[in-house]
């Protein structure tokens, strides 16, 4: 009997609490245009021809810039013989040609984890850490951590990525 006399504990529901940028940006966006607004057609200032010299001015530099760098590229093609040219492709190759080979290495030496290798126990998944992402990134493949739950083993399992 006592317990039907017990007043049920009410449950309030607790609103999230929202930021004042995220509650209010509306409002703030729609002041800021019409402060904006009102500035502009008040003022006595010479925004525009202000406005206009930065534009040229980025302009004249882009376009000087732009000039220089084509100027010094077209001098060193001239300069560059054809055989340079099929010299660096020929070692650009080779290099791309040891990168697969270490790629496909890499991953055929960590493709099989599926039980731990001290123990034998079973492998849950975990997070993995910075060094996994960069190397998972830099193989261009599909990288998982593992640790043991019956001892203290941490390992890898990589995979192409599909």
């Amino acid at each position: 009997m006592a317990n039907k006399n017990r007043k049920k504990r009410r449950h309030h529901s607790r609103k999230p609490k929202i930021s004042f940028w995220n509650e209010y940006r509306f409002e703030i966006i729609v002041f800021s245009l019409l402060a904006m607004g009102i500035f502009l057609l008040v003022e006595k200032m010479e925004i525009k021809m202000t406005v206009y010299r930065w534009v040229k001015t980025f302009i004249i530099i882009t376009t000087r810039l732009i000039s220089d760098a084509s100027q010094t590229t077209f001098q060193l093609i001239q300069e560059v013989e054809t055989s340079d040219i099929i010299g660096l492709i020929l070692i650009l190759t080779a290099l791309f040609m040891i990168y697969l080979r270490i790629r496909k290495r890499t991953i055929y030496r960590f493709a099989t984890l599926y039980e731990c290798p001290n123990c034998g126990g079973e492998l849950r998944r975990i997070h993995r850490k910075i060094s996994h992402r960069i190397l998972g990134l830099l193989l261009w493949t599909d990288i998982k951590y593992f640790s043991c739950n019956k001892c203290d083993f941490h390992g890898i399992r990589m995979s192409e990525r599909q």
